[in-house]
């Protein structure tokens, strides 16, 4: 029985930056775009002559994550407000404390959590934290619980957007990071990340395999390919749904249907055109199309 090796599918071609644009996939300037906003948040954080400067680099991080922050700063206000904007219901808020440490750790003694709560009633929003380099401690811990404050570290927030950079999630997805007062625990964010990440892999191996090996055994069901797929073995439903997918005229990566199987109906090396005008429709605003 023939084995499909799970890989990566070939990077798409370059395209122009468009700054004001949130694309974290398929911007060929990412990487200097991550390593920008990731160095400067940990840079920052250390620069406590200069508040002003993690504050902003603090409403970056969560700006390059999806979300809608707002820089404010000044006595009684938040540093930073960041809403999640998910309709009636669903969307969020969140109070952002950004302290910084010359030493590289922030101590609690630093911290006013009544200042904090105070924070959370003025701006009227659901959930509090404080991001601060390296925020340890027993003492720390204590009180964010006793305050309903959840600690987010400098390190943390980079590590979230350089995995963002590989695996964008959802607004939804990343609420998890604000639920629990105290030590922010990023484990469920982590593992969708790695979810993601794993049916990206499976879709470049289905459209590899059919690109490679439909011409010569015909045209193939999601139950042929499941058992052609090697490791963190698939579900028929994933395998499916990846089919269904790249048959959606949006994208029509394959031809055929379910009942008469799957061929690939251009090359791989044509499948990210498609998605690349999708996403520079969705990113369009009105007055640019017209």
């Amino acid at each position: 029985m023939e084995r499909l090796d799970l890989y990566e599918a070939e990077s798409p071609a370059p395209r122009d930056d468009r700054s004001n644009r949130h694309s974290p996939a398929g911007d060929s300037s990412l990487p200097d775009r991550i390593d920008q906003i990731a160095g400067e948040l940990e840079r920052a954080a250390t620069d406590s002559a200069n508040p002003t400067r993690f504050e902003k680099a603090v409403a970056e991080a969560f700006r390059f994550l999806g979300f809608i922050a707002e820089h404010l700063g000044g006595s009684g206000n938040t540093d930073v407000l960041v809403t999640a904007p998910l309709g009636k219901g669903r969307s969020y808020r969140v109070a952002v404390d950004a302290k910084s440490a010359s030493s590289g750790s922030l101590v609690e003694g630093n911290v006013s959590w009544p200042t904090l709560k105070e924070h959370r009633t003025k701006h009227d929003v659901d959930y509090s934290t404080l991001v601060a380099p390296h925020p340890g401690g027993k003492r720390i811990q204590d009180r964010a619980a006793e305050y309903r404050v959840a600690v987010l570290s400098s390190e943390q927030l980079a590590h979230l957007c350089r995995q963002h950079a590989r695996a964008p999630l959802g607004l939804i997805d990343y609420q998890d990071a604000f639920r629990r007062p105290g030590r922010a625990d990023l484990s469920v964010i982590e593992g969708k990340a790695r979810h993601l990440a794993r049916l990206r892999k499976l879709v470049a191996a289905v459209s590899g395999f059919l690109e490679d090996q439909a011409p010569r055994v015909g045209p193939m069901k999601a139950n042929q390919l499941l058992v052609l797929v090697p490791d963190d073995e698939p579900s028929e439903d994933e395998i499916q749904g990846i089919l269904d997918m790249l048959a959606h005229p949006l994208i029509g990566a394959v031809q055929s249907s379910r009942d008469d199987g799957y061929v690939l109906g251009t090359t791989r090396e044509a499948l990210h055109r498609p998605l690349e005008l999708l996403g520079d429709e969705l990113t369009t605003t009105p007055s640019e199309r017209d």
